[in-house]
């Protein structure tokens, strides 16, 4: 059964195969605290990058929210 982030979910897996589409993104199925430790992983690399719940939604509801984003993503990358 779908939930209410899976939207936002996706929309953060081509956020991030638009910067890298080499990287494997792996999101938990369920927040922790209200956050989600998202996994990139390239080759042996692996990073973690944290959202919130809100990030999520706003990623579906605010496009301009990924341009937001994307800073944050390319700098966990680093």
């Amino acid at each position: 059964m779908p939930d209410e982030f899976d939207d936002g979910k996706e929309a953060f897996r081509a956020l991030v195969r638009n910067i890298d589409p080499a990287l494997v993104v792996v999101i938990p199925t369920a927040s922790s605290g209200g956050n989600f430790l998202i996994s990139l992983t390239k080759g042996d690399s692996r990073k973690f990058v944290t959202l919130t719940e809100e990030d999520l939604l706003d990623l579906v509801e605010t496009p301009a929210f990924a341009a937001k984003l994307r800073p944050k993503i390319e700098s966990a990358l680093k």
